[in-house]
């Protein structure tokens, strides 16, 4: 009789301890639900988020101060103006980056650089011209933007593709270019030209 009593009690204390384990796996589900949702819902707002902060090129998010702190190749010319830093009409920064760029083309090593150009004008200074090139290993992907026919959104064309970026090295100047190989002579188009003193080091 206390056997069957043992027995009988054990079995009753078993059902309780698992229906009891079964109701905290509900709860602990539930829980885990509801966060699950909470999640699914905040992180695809802090993705778009960050991505509309550094997808978004326009003459707000692409001030002078950033893109010269990005190390982009920044060109700042005016025809009204005498930079304080140069002594001429315009301001070059970075432009090393580019001679890198060339010199990892070269040894086929992947880079990227962008080249922003602002007119400056009084006290407003605007995105002129804007392209990146971004090298792949094999072939330089050219994109140009349209910075005029949407103020927000800096349009970018359909990618070119070319093989190298060559430099014309005169006495008082730089020419910048990209070419494809089948390019030949002054079939190369203009990157960037500058007068050397313009260059700010």
């Amino acid at each position: 009789m206390k056997i069957k009593f043992i027995i009988i009690i054990t079995a009753l204390l078993s059902t309780l301890i698992a229906m009891q384990t079964i109701e905290e796996s509900k709860i602990t589900s539930k829980q885990s639900i509801q966060k699950g949702r909470v999640l699914s819902t905040i992180i695809p707002n802090l993705l778009d988020k960050k991505n509309s902060n550094t997808d978004v090129l326009n003459n707000k998010s692409l001030s002078t101060e950033k893109a010269i702190s990005s190390e982009d190749i920044v060109e700042i010319s005016s025809l009204d103006w005498v930079s304080s830093k140069t002594h001429n009409n315009a301001e070059i920064y970075n432009i090393n980056k580019l001679d890198e760029f060339m010199k990892n083309v070269k040894n086929r090593k992947v880079d990227k650089v962008r080249i922003v150009k602002y007119a400056y004008e009084g006290e407003r200074t605007w995105v002129n011209k804007l392209y990146d090139l971004e090298y792949n290993g094999k072939k330089i992907k050219y994109i140009i933007y349209d910075t005029y026919s949407n103020p927000n959104v800096f349009i970018p064309s359909e990618p070119s593709y070319y093989d190298k970026v060559i430099i014309r090295d005169y006495p008082n100047d730089l020419w910048y270019g990209i070419c494809s190989v089948s390019n030949k002579g002054d079939d190369c188009a203009t990157l960037i030209s500058l007068n050397k003193d313009s260059i700010v080091k």
